[in-house]
């Protein structure tokens, strides 16, 4: 079975503006572990431009709203030097960029995630669209992420059926622009089934994206989206 192995945030609480994502990798990772980074970049067409070794931009990421909020979402196999150890996502100019990784135990070593993602502007309400799964237990992980332009960042609450990994925000004050994300997941419980969508909801009416990845365990015959 899928489980959490630790989180972490990247640019929590940062008040200046930069070009860099730093994460620091759980130390209670342990090597074979899948970790999944999600990059959000605030500001209009900032890209990432340099990935930390190892790391794969998952399929379709990135999504876009209206070109000034981006998410990018990777995935890792964690190595036996990884835990501890700071990786640095570059964007291509100073922004108001957040990120977040969460770690995860039992994800099939052959087969490990495929999403679908959804970009949205205005409204409070911020859709993670369905996945369909056919293998029992598998975990169906969404992220949910804000851009407000006038005044503090998007504080995201996740689905009553989630249960809430990391949020991390930019701190930025007065009318600048902050950002935040902020993962959750759920078990599936049977063979079959769609899962979703899950609505997240925010603090502000805001530009936002979501996204969906599905994981699956270790030892499952198959999962179809």
């Amino acid at each position: 079975m899928i489980k959490l192995r630790g989180t972490a945030l990247g640019n929590n609480g940062i008040s200046s503006t930069t070009a860099n994502v730093p994460i620091v990798c759980p130390a209670g990772a342990v090597e074979g572990d899948y970790a999944i980074a999600t990059i959000v970049s605030s500001a209009t067409a900032q890209t990432v431009t340099t990935v930390p070794s190892g790391w794969t931009l998952l399929s379709p990421f990135p999504v876009s709203a209206s070109t000034i909020l981006l998410m990018y979402v990777y995935g890792k196999r964690i190595a036996s030097g990884d835990p501890g150890t700071t990786m640095t996502w570059v964007l291509t100019g100073t922004t108001r960029p957040v990120g977040l990784m969460d770690v995860w135990s039992g994800v099939d070593s052959t087969y490990a995630t495929i999403n679908d993602s959804q970009g949205t502007t205005g409204g409070s309400s911020l859709i993670a669209p369905a996945l369909t799964a056919s293998t029992p237990y598998a975990m169906i992980y969404n992220i949910w992420c804000g851009r407000n332009a006038t005044g503090g960042p998007p504080n995201l609450t996740v689905p009553g059926t989630h249960t809430a990994t990391g949020q991390s925000q930019t701190g930025f004050g007065g009318a600048a622009i902050n950002s935040g994300v902020r993962g959750g997941y759920i078990l599936t419980p049977g063979l079959n089934g769609t899962y979703g969508p899950y609505t997240a909801s925010e603090s502000v009416t805001s530009t936002h994206l979501a996204g969906s990845v599905a994981l699956r365990p270790t030892n499952s015959t198959m999962l179809l989206f």
